[in-house]
């Protein structure tokens, strides 16, 4: 374990304090340069709360309306099976807690807001019973709430709810972006190295290797840790916002804020979208789905809400407020057991809402939101259809029946039921045919035992393209037939079916083949409109000996050899250009896409789900980069590498920002413990290929590339050459020598991280020619690299330079070149595939 370092109790004098201005955008910050905007409020907001900049609330009228029978988005028969993770993990984080603080600290620590949590035992977070209960939505245009059908019961989830099982504060309050608290700069500084790019995996390792002199600080940094980990259930890759340590400098301030609306409105949100990896195209038959906030609040929800339900899967203990604290629940049921007890019962008792006790009245969590927030429950259930036995064909038919607007999840989980079961057809199809070509080929073999061979033999089938290549065109028809017309009662000579036709198998898509006959005249369709001359058709004779014959006594017969682009490795395939020109309607189809889509619109990639601000973000002029757009531009490069593998000379591996900031976080503690450090799974997860997906393992490369961020003003990157231990680093905008030596500083971590980190990854095991030494790796900077020609365009920059040097390519791009390359990403990005 790495020795804790002293830190002094009160900070430098003479520091300035730096009031927070207002800033707008998301309460969680996406990525590492905030943008500071004017927050927009709409006039229903302002009304009704009478308090300049609070945080928003929903104000319903008096009496809720009775809304249409709604149908459910999922049939039972539809239900899938599906792995859901949650980000937040409030257990572990408090199990952190109670390591690292002191009985003093605890008992200050459970003083605070987040203190009656730190109750919670033998819980566990269970990806199963929350998919399960998600499926049984109904479509609802209230955003703000969840509705549910149990058994043919409407349910609500609502913030009351939330508030009952969680604990957690809603009133109205200032929002964090309107106060001015001058004590976060000083906290940054003392506590936290000053680190304006902070993460969860660095927060973590600070608070578990800081000695704390003052027990107040020790809390504070527990507190900031809970929220993150446990409250907010925040993506590990992405920044604590800076608002929340100005917060936790003031511990009045931090108790005080209704966290209970930030995390609610995060687990919401978080639900809503659940389902939008149901359009994404994935390789395996796995799925899964990534949840925000604190889905545990919402899984003992359904054990208090179905009693028959949490007494199946969990366990009720004394009565105690707030009522997570009343269940046990460790068990982890699979997907058939709880869509089992959902399908087999079928009079479970339901309350469609939770109603405080008279002790829970007199809690503060329920009487800040009885007092402070003027909403009128909901007076009755809502009305939902009944539970119709359909199967995956008529799963079309709940949208038609459904008497609100279509919802746009529901009509995607419809589309994707017909897909399963055109999936299921194909597969009894593809093992029907394959049984047919076993049996055609066995009477063949008998056939031509006891028969001459015709005229007319046919050659085995060329090789199918392998995925991601183009398939060739035939001007043939589709059954495999050779063009003549035949008469219905006329009996033709048996041919036998060969493998791959008349339909050969491509990445699980049936793809029409037309076998190839003796005496075609393949030159003459030079002329075809199909026709490449990159990759005309050669023939060649190809015979056996004389001598040879089958095990059948069948004299062996000349059959023509087809060498192509596909069956001859000498050949390219494509030509790899990285200044290709955008395709022409791919461009207006994003164009037209762009202009008209609403500001909220998405766009699914197979690597995480990107907006209209993503894609405005990327096209503007000198626009600054987030680590989203970095990683997501990065995983397709890694993507085209993995599908094209054969069209690339050296192997590479292309890291992620994370890697990055797992790097600059442990920098510190490797200082400071240089003789004893281990490196954790999270860096030799890079080394053994197994992060970021998809990757190589370091024993097969001659290159790693890694986007580097400097402080979170500036890309650039940087190439390690592993085995000559020497680092260069690509920087856009190298000025004067007092630039480049801030650049090295900034790098110097991956000089001496990089050998203990290939040491504890098994990386010299594998390769015994390079020496296990622990010296550090020399580094220099380039000098003759592209310069960029204003301050936004690093990004973009440092992308190219790891693109250009993995494919092999001269560095031949300028300031003239970022617009087009800002485009083509776009582009490429919304069709989900990267150009050749």
């Amino acid at each position: 374990m790495a020795p804790k370092r002293n830190l002094r109790a009160q900070p430098k004098k003479g520091g300035k304090k730096v009031e927070s201005k207002r800033r707008g955008g998301s309460t969680l910050a996406p990525d590492c340069k905030c943008r500071r905007t004017t927050r927009q409020k709409s006039k229903a907001e302002t009304e009704s709360t009478k308090l300049p900049g609070h945080i928003p609330l929903s104000s319903p009228p008096s009496e809720m309306p009775i809304d249409a029978p709604k149908e459910r988005i999922f049939q039972d028969a539809d239900i899938f099976k599906v792995r859901a993770h949650s980000f937040g993990n409030p257990i572990e984080a408090n199990k952190v807690i109670t390591s690292v603080l002191t009985s003093e600290q605890l008992e200050k620590y459970r003083q605070t807001c987040f203190g009656h949590l730190l109750d919670m035992k033998n819980l566990r977070f269970s990806g199963q019973l929350v998919h399960h209960l998600l499926c049984r939505r109904v479509v609802s245009n209230n955003p703000e709430v969840l509705e549910f059908n149990f058994g043919g019961s409407g349910v609500r989830f609502t913030k009351w709810e939330f508030a009952l099982i969680s604990g957690l504060k809603f009133c109205r309050y200032p929002s964090m972006y309107d106060m001015q608290i001058s004590k976060g700069k000083e906290l940054l500084t003392r506590l936290l190295d000053d680190r304006t790019d902070l993460k969860l995996p660095e927060l973590e390792q600070i608070f578990k290797g800081t000695h704390f002199v003052d027990d107040w600080d020790a809390v504070r940094i527990a507190l900031l840790y809970f929220l993150v980990h446990g409250v907010l259930g925040m993506d590990p890759r992405v920044q604590i916002n800076r608002k929340f340590i100005d917060l936790v400098a003031d511990i009045e301030v931090f108790n005080s804020y209704p966290w209970g609306i930030l995390s609610y409105n995060e687990t919401i949100n978080s639900f809503h979208n659940a389902f939008q990896h149901r359009g994404r195209a994935v390789k395996n038959k796995s799925q899964s789905y990534d949840l925000k906030g604190f889905p545990l609040a919402f899984q003992l929800w359904g054990f208090e809400a179905i009693p028959d339900f949490g007494n199946q899967f969990g366990e009720r203990q004394e009565t105690r407020c707030p009522r997570i604290l009343r269940w046990h629940a460790t068990s982890q049921p699979n997907h058939f057991a709880v869509h089992n007890w959902f399908t087999s019962n079928s009079n479970y008792v339901v309350h469609w809402r939770l109603d405080a006790t008279d002790e829970e009245k007199t809690m503060d969590y329920w009487r800040t939101i009885a007092v402070n927030i003027h909403e009128v429950r909901y007076t009755a259930p809502p009305l939902v259809a009944p539970i119709a036995t359909v199967g995956a064909k008529d799963a079309s038919k709940a949208e038609e029946h459904s008497s609100g607007p279509p919802d746009a999840n529901f009509r995607l989980a419809c589309l994707e039921a017909k897909f399963d079961e055109l999936k299921k057809e194909m597969a009894s199809l593809r093992k029907m045919l394959s049984s047919v070509i076993d049996q055609q080929k066995h009477q063949a073999e008998h056939h031509m035992h006891s028969h001459s061979p015709s005229s007319s033999v046919r050659p085995s089938s060329p090789v199918a393209p392998s995925f991601g290549e183009q398939a060739e065109e035939f001007d043939a028809p589709i059954d495999g037939s050779n063009g003549r017309k035949e008469d219905d009662d006329c009996t033709t000579p048996f041919e036998p079916i060969i493998p791959g036709g008349p339909y050969v198998e491509d990445s699980g898509a049936l793809v029409p083949y037309q076998p190839l006959h003796w005496g075609w005249d393949i030159s003459a369709s030079a002329g075809s409109p199909h026709h490449d001359q990159s990759d005309e058709i050669e023939v060649e004779d190809w015979t056996h000996n004389v001598c040879d014959t089958s095990r059948f006594g069948r004299v062996y017969h000349q059959s023509p050899h087809v060498i192509s682009s596909y069956t001859d490795p000498c050949k390219k395939k494509v030509k790899f250009n990285l200044n290709r020109h955008i395709d022409a309607s791919k461009e207006r189809a994003f164009d037209e896409w762009f202009r008209v889509a609403p500001n909220e619109a998405t766009v699914c990639t197979s690597y995480m789900m990107v907006g209209k601000k993503f894609f405005a973000e990327l096209l503007t002029s000198t626009g600054w980069l987030t680590s989203d757009h970095i990683d997501t531009i990065l995983y397709f490069i890694r993507k085209r590498r993995f599908e094209n593998e054969k069209m690339f000379t050296h192997t590479c591996a292309i890291l992620d920002v994370l890697f990055w900031s797992s790097i600059k976080g442990r920098y510190p503690i490797w200082g400071a413990s240089r003789s004893t450090y281990l490196c954790d799974s999270t860096l030799c997860s890079y080394v053994r290929g197994k992060s970021p997906k998809p990757s190589v393992p370091w024993r097969r490369c001659d290159y790693v590339y890694i986007p580097i961020n400097n402080g979170g003003a500036h890309w650039l990157a940087a190439c390690v050459d592993l085995k000559a231990r020497h680092i260069d680093l690509y920087d856009p905008n190298m000025g004067n020598k007092y630039v480049q030596n801030k650049e090295l500083n900034n790098a110097e971590c991956l000089t001496y991280m990089l050998p203990y980190l290939l040491r504890d990854g098994g990386y010299y095991e594998k390769n015994p020619d390079v020496p296990p030494t622990l010296e550090p790796f020399t580094m220099t900077m380039i000098k003759d690299a592209p310069r960029q020609d204003n301050g936004g365009d690093c990004g973009v920059y440092a992308l190219k330079f790891i693109e250009y040097k993995s494919s092999e390519e001269t560095l031949s791009f300028g300031p003239e070149d970022i617009r087009f390359f800002r485009k083509k990403y776009a582009v490429d990005l919304y069709f989900n595939k990267f150009s050749m």
